[in-house]
């Protein structure tokens, strides 16, 4: 692990994992085993794949050779020792030269969520704006999107402009996160599913 590495592997609140090349976690910190729910030492040797849905894992590898400095990131869910699913954002980048161990940060979406007396569940959503919901969680970008739900660039736009509005959100990933502590997304299904009373629907389906 390089040394730019240790501080953030080193640091109880981030959850971070080193994988080799195929996948398989060398090390795992204490943050970590907080998040999935097992000792740190009974996660080497794990693999990725196995915290992580594969669809998540195949993302963020096809983003990473995208890119020259081998950085990804994609919205997943951690799979718990209890059977509970977190949502997290997946951050992975090289720890060293290419083709050798890999970083994986875990960052949480939701935490424990707070009720207050009287908050709503959760906006009301139309058809196509759940779908939009589980697109972006899935990982899905503007063009795929687009031609999943047959929608112009500027039609996506204005309805990802609605949904920001409605959760009060900032950015793509605080409108996941939002749309997980709100009960919009189901924290137990993969593909992400969005609950949206009296519209049924099928999931979008995972990235090409």
């Amino acid at each position: 692990m390089i040394d730019t590495t240790f501080a953030l592997f080193d640091r109880g609140w981030t959850p971070t994992v080193v994988t080799d090349a195929a996948g398989f976690v060398r090390d795992a910190n204490p943050a970590t085993a907080r998040l999935t729910g097992r000792p740190a030492e009974s996660l080497a040797g794990v693999a990725l794949h196995h915290l992580l849905p594969p669809d998540a894992c195949t993302l963020l590898a096809t983003r990473r050779a995208a890119r020259p400095d081998g950085y990804a990131d994609a919205i997943a869910v951690v799979r718990r020792a209890d059977g509970r699913r977190v949502p997290v954002r997946a951050v992975t980048w090289p720890a060293g030269a290419p083709g050798g161990d890999l970083i994986c940060c875990l960052f949480p979406l939701v935490p424990t969520p707070v009720q207050h007396a009287g908050a709503p569940d959760h906006p009301s959503l139309t058809a196509a704006e759940s779908r939009i919901v589980e697109g972006l969680a899935l990982g899905l970008t503007n063009v795929e999107l687009g031609r999943e739900l047959h929608l112009s660039r500027q039609g996506l736009d204005y309805h990802i402009d609605r949904l920001r509005r409605k959760f009060a959100a900032r950015s793509r990933a605080a409108l996941v996160a939002r749309a997980y502590v709100t009960g919009v997304l189901d924290p137990a299904a993969w593909p992400p599913r969005a609950r949206v009373l009296g519209d049924p629907h099928t999931p979008l389906p995972s990235p090409r």
